[in-house]
């Protein structure tokens, strides 16, 4: 009777309307998934264009560490006080997610494993997490913290990626690297770690921005991301990029056999050898192009 009318369902938990829709609305609905707030939207909340802002990379750099602080969230945008923008992401993503999500959706009652899990990735991003040793060391069954690393993956706060294999171009899913689904949880976290890890929180903004799927780890030699979209594109993230930087990585480049690679830093633009360097704030246009 009314062709152009549509329902949009909506709500803080995307696991219960996934699980809602799957058994109530089985084809006669799809999901949009709307990702968090992007720097360059950022921007344009706060008035400013990107384009105008290229020229003063110093601005631009200022107005990125304020977005780490606040990555995701729309309605902190304009927030300045510190505390408060922790107690918002804390109060209604972290412990809502841990203390009403999980339990409801998967019907998980280890409220203290569900924050050991959390906090051991929110202090520690991009750890390789092996399971059987958190077992042995927490007293816990591998099947359990295996199933609570998967819940918070699809409840959208932790993100990880697999170790690619080169040679055989594929990857393992041993020993799995994790990440926070957004810098500013480091924040909620703890202030503290985020100002004396910024290289930690840099890599997080890079693999949640290129929607990261592999790292390469092979003895000591190691690649932050390898991204695949036909040809392999090794990615590394530093704070800051010197000459033997730029020579080890790029010999990393020629062994995983891709033709060239990317270092993402603070504020750098270099390109050398096989190898471009160029400033973290710019990783959206980066990905658009790629």
């Amino acid at each position: 009777m009314y062709p152009n009318l549509k329902f949009f369902i909506s709500g803080s938990s995307s696991l219960l309307l996934s699980k809602e829709a799957l058994e109530k609305l089985a084809g006669r609905f799809f999901f949009f998934e709307l990702k968090p707030l992007t720097f360059f939207e950022f921007l344009e909340m706060k008035g400013l264009k990107k384009e105008e802002m290229e020229i003063f990379s110093r601005r631009m750099e200022a107005y990125f560490f304020d977005y780490l602080r606040k990555s995701g969230f729309p309605e902190i945008v304009n927030l300045e006080n510190e505390i408060k923008i922790a107690e918002y992401i804390k109060n209604s993503v972290i412990d809502r997610i841990a203390l009403k999500d999980l339990p409801l959706i998967f019907r998980t009652r280890d409220i203290i494993l569900a924050d050991k899990i959390i906090g051991l990735i929110l202090s520690n991003p991009g750890a390789i997490i092996n399971i059987n040793s958190l077992s042995k060391n927490w007293v816990e069954n591998k099947i359990t913290i295996s199933n609570y690393l998967k819940f918070l993956e699809i409840s959208l706060l932790i993100k990880p990626l697999l170790n690619f294999r080169p040679a055989f171009l594929s990857s393992s899913r041993k020993l799995k690297k994790f990440y926070p689904a957004t810098p500013s949880l480091i924040f909620s976290y703890s202030k503290e770690i985020f100002e004396k890890n910024l290289g930690v929180v840099l890599e997080t903004y890079v693999v949640n921005t290129l929607n990261a799927k592999y790292y390469f780890r092979e003895g000591r030699k190691e690649i932050n991301i390898i991204l695949r979209n036909g040809e392999i594109l090794p990615i590394e993230v530093k704070e800051s990029v010197n000459e033997e930087d730029l020579e080890k990585f790029s010999k990393l480049v020629s062994y995983v056999n891709a033709k060239k690679g990317i270092i993402i830093s603070l504020n750098q633009k270099i390109k050398k050898w096989n190898v471009e360097t160029f400033p973290v704030y710019n990783v959206e246009s980066f990905e658009k192009r790629n």
